[in-house]
């Protein structure tokens, strides 16, 4: 959530409501994670998301089981900003308030009428949704260089890995062009293909630009799946 939707306060905190359940998480505790964190520290020890947080010989694992190692980090930003948010009081803390008493009243409500189906319907296809939020850092982010700015024209473009495949791009809106959105986190997603054909091809080690994420994932976590070379030397 970098940007609001709406200008009207009522209105935005209506659609991050409705976002948090459809999502299964309050979409408010984003901002801590991804926008506070991740954008600020992409890579370094600070960064929740840091891909060395998995070092296994077996690369499936690594890309198994990263999302566990990422949780505690995740746990621990996002209770701070509810306690942050808390002793400031206004519309942020009101709105994480309203997220979670939706969710969890809808949750509540669902599991009385029956438990199988919201486990079936409902919590397990959101808790996959989220795990795949916070795994597709590992694939956006692992290998890639660090850079010394975190946004603007001179971030490094080879600090993120590119899925340029349309499919793909047309149901995240573009987030596959990761550079360009690290570059101008506030700026509309329909620019992104834009300013990465302009800005980030040029620039980019072709290597980083992969036509398709299925591809992708199959060969580096499954055949022949083998450990990338910058991990080999880090292995537990």
């Amino acid at each position: 959530m970098h940007c609001a939707m709406f200008k009207n306060r009522s209105a935005e905190t209506t659609f991050r409501t409705v976002l948090s359940l459809a999502l299964g998480h309050p979409v408010q505790l984003y901002n801590p994670t991804h926008n506070h964190n991740h954008h600020a520290h992409t890579q370094t020890e600070d960064d929740h998301s840091m891909t060395d947080k998995v070092q296994y010989q077996r690369h499936w694992m690594n890309g198994f089981l990263y999302f566990f190692h990422c949780l505690p980090s995740v746990f621990k930003l996002e209770n701070a900003y509810i306690a942050e948010q808390y002793q400031r009081g206004g519309t942020t803390f009101t709105r994480i308030v309203i997220q979670m008493a939706a969710l969890y009243s809808v949750w509540a409500y669902l599991i009385y009428l029956d438990w199988v189906r919201f486990l079936a319907c409902v919590y397990i296809p959101g808790f996959s949704g989220i795990f795949a939020i916070l795994s597709i850092s590992l694939l956006q982010h692992d290998g890639c260089s660090v850079s010394d700015v975190r946004q603007g024209k001179d971030l490094d473009v080879n600090s993120a890995r590119n899925f340029v495949d349309p499919s793909l791009n047309y149901f995240t809106m573009n987030n596959g062009y990761h550079s360009v959105h690290h570059m101008y986190p506030n700026l509309h997603w329909t620019h992104y293909k834009k300013l990465h054909e302009e800005i980030v091809k040029p620039r980019i080690n072709p290597a980083l630009e992969e036509p398709s994420i299925i591809g992708y994932v199959w060969r580096t976590f499954f055949y022949p799946g083998v450990l990338p070379p910058h991990r080999r030397n880090k292995v537990q």
